[in-house]
């Protein structure tokens, strides 16, 4: 079994006097794949900033390797953990390549300027995105679905061992979202990178990702394998929806949900 790299114990978190999450307990080891699944506001982005260090938990711990998260610097966070959100928007014109030089600010040293494995990890990141020939681009004239593939970039040249995604394929269509997805697959297969990413598209979850946590009003209601963790009995409860679940015809591995109208 890998070791583990993060463990969040009994986390909870609120804004004012409401909780968003309550007592949230995961563990994720090297090489992990996991996607993260509720309907919107079940606290999965806010699972994933605390992950990071960007929001403090009001009760509860993150650790890195067994060391708590708070006794890292911001630098040292970035070195190991990497987030893709949402929406990244920027106030100035930076180009797409000076956006994913942006990743390479953990490691760089003082005074010492950009070096050759700085280069050589923006490069790869963009070939990886496939970005090579919009990184002149100005990053805000891009569509949504580039920025977030310069997103992706980005969070990649920081050469992290833990990337989060936040609901990664919102703004692609469905060729890219295919194609992000089996380049996030194949980063954790080929070199081990631990994935967490929040999703709301079950079939690709169940696709790509090996474990599923299942997240509803703050709580993890389900976890574990596809097959496992999405039952129809499971999907009616957290949204409410009426679904049919059927093998796969290529992954019989994964489940295939099917959405049933309303009589």
């Amino acid at each position: 079994m890998s070791a583990r790299l993060l463990t969040a114990e009994n986390i909870s978190f609120g804004y004012a006097t409401d909780l968003v999450l309550r007592a949230v307990t995961l563990t994720l080891r090297g090489g992990d794949r996991v996607a993260l699944i509720g309907p919107n506001g079940s606290g999965k982005t806010t699972l994933l900033r605390i992950l990071c260090g960007i929001l403090a938990p009001r009760a509860g711990s993150v650790a890195w390797e067994s060391r708590d998260v708070r006794a890292f610097s911001r630098r040292e966070i970035a070195q190991r953990i990497a987030l893709v959100p949402q929406e990244m928007n920027l106030p100035y014109a930076f180009t797409a390549h000076e956006v994913v030089a942006l990743g390479r600010t953990p490691h760089a040293r003082a005074l010492a300027g950009e070096s050759r494995a700085d280069r050589d990890a923006i490069t790869r990141a963009l070939e990886l995105t496939e970005m090579q020939t919009l990184a002149p681009r100005i990053f805000n004239e891009l569509s949504g679905g580039e920025r977030q593939r310069v997103a992706l970039a980005l969070a990649l040249a920081q050469e992290p061992a833990l990337l989060l995604l936040d609901e990664p394929t919102v703004h692609l269509d469905i060729k890219h979202q295919i194609e992000m997805l089996e380049l996030v697959r194949a980063l954790n297969r080929e070199r081990g990178l631990t994935v967490l990413a929040a999703m709301h598209d079950l079939n690709l979850a169940a696709l790509y990702f090996d474990q599923i946590i299942l997240l509803n009003a703050g709580e993890i209601v389900a976890r574990g394998a596809p097959r496992d963790a999405l039952t129809v009995e499971t999907i009616r409860a957290i949204f409410g929806a009426a679904v049919a679940i059927e093998p796969h015809p290529t992954a019989p591995q994964a489940p295939h949900v099917i959405l049933l109208p309303r009589a």
